[in-house]
């Protein structure tokens, strides 16, 4: 039976491999992390409970609501969770010159570069602000290797709206992709004439998916089956979803 449930586990576990594609990187920074690294402050610091709650439960006014607060959603810890993330090497300061913005940093290395403005013409702006007419383009050395049949989908960091940018999405089949995947981001409006993106910043999301063919239907509307899994869900108190129906996720 054991060496059964081995087989099993092997079988499942599939390897994503980061390749440096320049020489001379520093091996003392890791570009590419699980996204479990990447858990923002401002959730950490979330309680878990609505003001006033001490023990999990359901809202007294509310049965079928429970007390707690995003930070106890499992589907959302899932989506901070999923894949890995392309992370910031080094500090870039963006400074605001009239209608122009400048990305300037430290390092040898290239780590920004800027999109052509007639590539991408008609692109919505970011709250209408003139600060995101510029797309940036931050530079990935590092190849993204995965099993036969697998992409990735490439997006922004997922639930972080308090990023200072957006990273444009794009879906990659990285099996056969012989190359780094660069990364074009639109800054929102800047708020001073001056700000420095810090290194470790979260830049992209990477998700490894495998490709398969679907077809669509529709359902018919069916009473019971609706009330059961109504029924079901709200039978437990405490972290139904999470206890009745998640899958654990594992990026290492």
């Amino acid at each position: 039976m054991l060496y059964n449930l081995l087989f099993v586990l092997y079988i499942t576990t599939m390897n994503i491999t980061f390749k440096p594609t320049q020489p001379g990187l520093p091996e003392w920074f890791t570009y590419i992390e699980p996204a479990s690294t990447a858990i923002p402050e401002w959730y950490q610091k979330m309680p878990l409970l609505i003001e006033g709650h001490k023990k999990l439960g359901v809202m007294r006014n509310s049965p079928d609501g429970s007390n707690l607060t995003l930070k106890g959603c499992t589907p959302m810890m899932d989506a901070f969770m999923a894949g890995y993330v392309f992370k910031l090497p080094a500090d870039i300061q963006f400074t605001k010159d009239g209608d122009e913005i400048y990305a300037n940093w430290r390092i040898a290395e290239k780590i920004m570069d800027v999109h052509n403005k007639e590539q991408y013409p008609g692109l919505p702006l970011i709250e209408m602000s003139k600060d995101s007419e510029i797309i940036f383009k931050v530079i990935n050395p590092i190849q993204v290797i995965t099993p036969k049949g697998y992409s990735c989908l490439f997006t922004h960091p997922l639930n972080r709206h308090d990023l200072p940018f957006k990273t444009f999405t794009g879906v990659v089949d990285t099996d056969v992709y012989p190359n780094p995947v660069n990364f074009p981001i639109q800054l929102n409006k800047f708020k001073d004439d001056m700000y420095i993106l810090e290194k470790g910043t979260p830049i992209a999301q990477i998700i490894p998916f495998k490709r398969d063919d679907w077809e669509s239907s529709y359902d018919k509307f069916e009473e019971s089956h609706r009330e059961k899994g109504l029924y079901t869900l709200l039978s437990k108190i405490v972290r139904s979803y999470k206890n009745q129906y998640w899958v654990k996720k594992t990026y290492s």
